[in-house]
């Protein structure tokens, strides 16, 4: 039988770094996080939460982040050689979580094709269900690390917390992981001991588990594991590539005074209940084995302005004993309190600060770029999104709406009305990112409760069908059905735009095929965080190849078929080529076979460049992608090849076959964004926006905004009210054949839980068969 470790610890503890070493250990291994043992339902198996980890949901784990995952990680199927069928299998065929890791670990050992004794599991949140834990897998050891709360504090400001929600995370989480210190199945390791001799302590948790080794065994296994340097990491690391080395340790610094009495002083107010360590932040760090000053002097005496100019951001009530990410739930309610300190909103800051929120959905991770950008600048800025993006992109917090019940947003939309200044919208907002019913009411509402809003236009939400038609050589490609955008008509999407145009202080384009439509806009390209994206040159990771990369988020209008016929020319007509197609992959992942091209395909069809194209100039790519003709003049001094779905296979052989030409253009893509895209030169430019004079509302042309939204409503809701006629009456026919069918004798199978349109047809299927 195999054996399981546990490995968990707050955040920015070094859990990878020992997730590295535990998979160098001979007869040991460790794929990515799973997320496996860090839902405390899993621990029951019942039958609700099997259907939830079948069905995918995001679950409520107990994490101070404020984040909800699904059970199983469904994103690192692949580096754990399977796929979502094969998953869906062993969670049916299993009744209990140890049975479930037993069957799956026995797909793992195949994949990797070696013997694996013991099988680690590293998700830091694990150490929430450690108690659980242990009980279900009674030959197992968790592993407990913890880490110096300031070098902690240090990495989680670097990954975008503030220093206040970086100090709950390390409370809170290594609070919840001391609970078994004196289990007989857990060990607590120090990350300051691991970096002093990483491969002595392996050897040594190895020992715990029945497994023998040498330290030299485990740094050779380190120094080759090419598996897990496969796998993505977090940017802000400092060791954010995995080299086979250990990076050494830096001292711990400690924070400014007045932030250290705040710390003491919110952490030790905010412990979990019954916790096991006395609550307080310094008792925590001695538990852990941390020495931790007393503050020098009684916290000051204007404790609540020294959080509104640090922090910025709403406290909301605590949640399962944390507090939550920056202005996380709006939904769950205004100002908190801590202890008898009452800490400031955002409301209550000087009227001068300035409070911006972006979002609402993934946009190619434009939000998180932009409001990034603007906290370097000072700006108390955040992202927010209402649903997971596939492609993981960032955000600052989830805002979860039931966009059915409209009602339901008008609380929302007041509180985010009280801690925001500017609302930017990208390409989507709160009550209608599908441009469906009530539209862009939830627009209309912030105006009028005296938010500024600014509509960033990115693509389909305000392109019109005639006019693509129009400029596009290949308008037969286009249909309906399949691409997405102009399933309205264009008469509604021109009321839409005109509502936007007539109610937002500013409506922005991100290039000049999108002023196509909205000739007035002004400008604002596509955001790259340039430091997270340094060049790594026009050569790609296999010699005597030339690596073609394409990454087609909807390959229906991106043309992907056209590039895969071309390749196929190509490779028949003997050309090294090697072409890597970027599906279903998340962010991080994606970037990093980015960095492997030697030439990355962008767009063939829209008419200019997108995200993928400033991403793969910035790592110092040559590109292809598509520039309408009719815009060739606004692109001359653009360092990209252009091409379209007719010519691609001229320009693709071109490219592959002139090396020097590839160098130049690699170069030149590097210096174009970073004159072009940076995004702290936008973040600069937004900020003159959101301070220019502003239209009254009162000045809003009122009997024009009504008959709009009236004509919209109209329009939305005329199609449904039809089609809900047409259902029942045809559920009126299917009543009658099953009478006819129940005194025949007859009964149908009672129909799998779907929708009423599905259930509708399938009964009309049995009643027709039979």
């Amino acid at each position: 039988m195999p054996r399981f470790i546990s490995v968990g610890g707050a955040s920015s503890s070094g859990t990878t770094l020992v997730a590295d070493l535990l998979d160098s250990i001979p007869g040991m291994a460790c794929p990515p996080e799973l997320y496996v043992y860090s839902d405390p339902e899993a621990y029951d198996w019942s039958a609700r939460f099997v259907a939830a980890a079948l069905a995918h949901r995001p679950r409520s784990n107990p994490s101070p982040h404020g984040a909800t995952h699904p059970w199983f990680n469904r994103k690192h199927l692949g580096h754990c050689g399977m796929d979502a069928g094969a998953l869906d299998d062993l969670i049916r065929s299993s009744d209990s979580l140890d049975r479930f890791m037993t069957r799956f670990h026995e797909r793992y050992e195949t994949f990797r094709g070696r013997p694996i004794d013991v099988l680690a599991e590293k998700t830091p949140i694990n150490v929430n269900t450690a108690e659980a834990w242990c009980g279900r897998f009674p030959n197992g050891l968790f592993v407990h690390v913890v880490r110096h709360p300031w070098s902690v504090i240090a990495s989680l400001e670097r990954r975008g917390f503030s220093r206040l929600q970086a100090a709950n995370i390390w409370i809170t989480q290594v609070q919840a992981g001391l609970r078994v210190r004196d289990h007989p199945n857990a060990v607590l390791l120090k990350y300051e001991d691991v970096l002093q001799a990483p491969f002595e302590c392996m050897a040594r948790i190895a020992r715990r588990i029945q497994l023998h080794c040498t330290d030299d065994e485990v740094r050779s296994g380190f120094e080759k594991n090419e598996y897990r340097a496969g796998l993505p990491r977090v940017k802000a690391w400092s060791n954010a590539a995995f080299k086979g080395v250990v990076v050494p340790a830096v001292a711990p610094q400690r924070p400014a005074a007045d932030l250290e009495h705040l710390l003491h002083a919110l952490a030790a107010m905010n412990h979990a209940q019954d916790p096991p360590t006395g609550g307080g932040f310094i008792e925590t760090a001695i538990a852990a084995g941390y020495e931790i000053d007393e503050p020098a002097t009684e916290p000051p005496a204007d404790l609540e302005a020294v959080y509104a100019r640090h922090y910025g951001e709403l406290l909301s009530r605590p949640r399962r004993g944390y507090l939550s990410k920056p202005v996380d739930t709006i939904l769950r309610c205004g100002p908190g309190s801590v202890g008898s300190a009452r800490i400031r909103t955002p409301s209550e800051r000087d009227p001068g600060d300035l409070r911006v929120l972006h979002g609402v959905l993934g946009q190619a991770g434009q939000p998180q770029t932009l409001a990034t950008a603007l906290r370097r600048r000072g700006v108390v800025a955040a992202s927010c999104s209402l649903a997971d993006h596939g492609f993981d992109y960032p955000c600052d917090f989830r805002v979860d709406l039931e966009r059915s019940k409209p009602g339901m947003m008008v609380p929302v939309l007041r509180r985010i009305a009280r801690d925001y200044d500017v609302v930017h919208l990208h390409g989507s907002s709160f009550a209608s990112p599908g441009g469906d019913f009530p539209l862009a009411l939830d627009i209309l509402l912030l105006r009028l409760l005296g938010t500024r809003v600014i509509w960033h236009a990115r693509g389909t939400d305000s392109r019109l069908e005639t006019e693509f038609r129009r400029v596009h050589p290949r308008q037969e490609l286009y249909d309906p059905e399949t691409f997405r955008g102009f399933q309205k008509p264009d008469d509604f999407r021109r009321r839409r735009v005109l509502l936007r145009e007539s109610v937002c202080d500013a409506i922005l384009a991100v290039d000049e095929e999108m002023r196509t439509y909205l000739p007035d806009a002004e400008i604002v390209p596509r955001a790259i965080d340039l430091e997270a994206w340094e060049p790594v040159g026009p050569v790609g990771d296999t010699p005597g190849r030339v690596v073609i990369v394409h990454a087609p988020s909807r390959a229906v209008y991106k043309g992907t078929e056209a590039l895969n016929a071309a390749i196929e020319r190509l490779r028949s007509e003997g050309l090294p080529i090697e072409y890597r197609l970027v599906r279903d992959t998340e962010h991080a992942e994606a970037k990093r076979i980015y960095a492997t091209a030697d030439i990355v395909v962008d767009q063939l069809m829209i008419g200019w460049y997108g995200v993928l194209a400033v991403e793969a100039m910035a790592l110092g790519k040559p590109v292809i992608s598509h520039i309408r003709p009719d815009l060739e003049r606004f692109a001359t001094d653009i360092p990209i090849v252009n091409a379209n779905i007719d010519d691609v296979t001229d320009r693709l052989r071109e490219l592959v076959l002139d090396e020097g030409r590839r160098h130049r253009l690699g170069h030149e893509g590097r210096r174009f964004v970073e004159e072009r895209h940076c995004a702290d030169k936008i973040a600069e430019r937004l900020v003159e926006i959101y301070q220019r004079p502003r239209r009254p509302v009162e000045q809003l042309d009122w009997p024009e905004l009504s008959s709009l939204v009236t004509a919209l409503a109209k329009e939305t809701v005329d199609p449904i009210r039809e089609r809900n006629r047409e259902l029942k009456q045809e559920l009126g026919r299917l009543r009658k054949q099953l009478k006819a069918a129940n005194e025949r004798g007859a009964r149908p199978k009672a129909p799998e839980k779907r929708g009423l349109l599905e259930s509708i047809r399938g009964f009309a299927r049995w009643v027709r068969d039979g």
